[in-house]
């Protein structure tokens, strides 16, 4: 098992008028293309991903506010499951 987590300075960020539906998109392509299988010495191995989704300004106005909503719902994410997206709030 390989554990990842992007480093705060590494987080996607995005500017303009971006609907919820295009995050859903984007966020259902980036999940599908993690679970690609890999070789890893032979052998096929499948990663998963565990994203969580804030929105401005509805989940917060502050980076601070926002990495901390999107936290929330990445390890809301873990606790039902792993490999999935839930949105803040």
């Amino acid at each position: 098992r390989i554990n990842s987590r992007i480093p705060q300075s590494e987080r996607v960020k995005s500017r303009g008028d971006v609907t919820e539906a295009h995050v859903i998109l984007m966020t259902e392509k980036i999940l599908a293309s993690v679970s690609d299988p890999i070789d890893v010495n032979g052998e096929s191995r499948r990663l998963g991903a565990s994203v969580g989704i804030s929105l401005y300004p509805s989940n917060g106005e502050t980076s601070e506010s926002l990495l901390a909503e999107a936290d929330s719902a990445m390890y809301a994410v873990k606790r039902s499951g792993r490999n999935g997206f839930r949105f803040a709030g």
